[in-house]
Formats: C-alpha cells, structure tokens, sequence
C-alpha cells in the first residue's frame, strides 16, 4: 500500500466528499486549501459538530449493515479523533481526565445533569466538575435544612 503524503490529504478527500462540499473546500484561500487540519476544521464548523455531539456519536455509533468491520474502525477513529480533538486533548494525561471526567457525569444526578447541560463539553478536568458537584451538593444541603 502506497503512502500518501500529507500534502496529498485534502487533494483525497475532495475526490470522496460530496461536490456541493468539495466546491466549498475549492474556495478556501489558496495557502490554506492544502492544509488538512485547516480543511478538517472547517469541515467540523459547517456541520457543527461540537463535542458533545462527537462523543455521543462516538459512544453509540452502529455499524450499518453489510459494512465492514475495518470500515466501523475508521468511523470510531474519526469521531474519536475528532471529540478529542474538539476538547483539545493533546496527551494521555488529557485522555484520563476525559475518561474520569465522563464517568463523573455518568453519575452525576438528573438535577445535576440539568444544571450542568450547557456546561459539560468545557469540563475536561475531573477536579473541577467534582468541585461543581460539591458545591452544587452544599448548596442543596443547606438550602434543604433551612426549609
């Protein structure tokens, strides 16, 4: 299998993108329209896909029918990629912060979950959404014995 040279990217991609979207890629200034991390970032933003959407997409894609399995793996990979990559989480270190910080939210309770909703995709470190958590939780405490 021949190696493709990262300046070759974008030049493949446009070949599997729908037209009305590759004519989109073709009118990016010129310096940056061989730029694949230029080029994915602007995909990203014409679909919107925040990092929410890309984690749940991630954690509940299905393999369609008659696909194969190396084809779910490039899917997966690139929902990762691109979650993680929303976030920017750059190192393993960032990685395991994530993955805690997700099952932080797991458990968090339904009035938790509510009063976080629009917050979650900025919490990336565990400490802090757990300091969120607890202050919210002290709150709750307090205003719950005073009535």
């Amino acid at each position: 299998m021949a190696e493709i040279g990262e300046t070759e990217w974008v030049n493949h991609l446009l070949g599997l993108l729908p037209v009305k979207l590759a004519e989109q890629i073709i009118k990016l200034p010129g310096d940056k329209i061989t730029d694949y991390d230029f080029v994915k970032a602007k995909l990203l933003e014409r679909f919107k896909l925040k990092a929410e959407k890309l984690h749940t997409k991630f954690m509940n894609f299905q393999r369609p029918q008659g696909t194969l399995w190396k084809d779910l793996i490039f899917d997966l990979r690139t929902y990762l990629d691109s979650w993680l990559g929303t976030l920017e989480v750059k190192d393993f270190e960032g990685l395991k912060d994530l993955m805690i910080t997700d099952q932080l939210e797991k458990r968090a309770s339904p009035e938790m979950k509510e009063k976080f909703l629009d917050s979650w995709s900025k919490f990336c470190d565990p400490e802090i959404l757990a300091e969120k958590f607890d202050d919210y939780e002290s709150v709750r405490r307090i205003n719950k014995n005073r009535g």
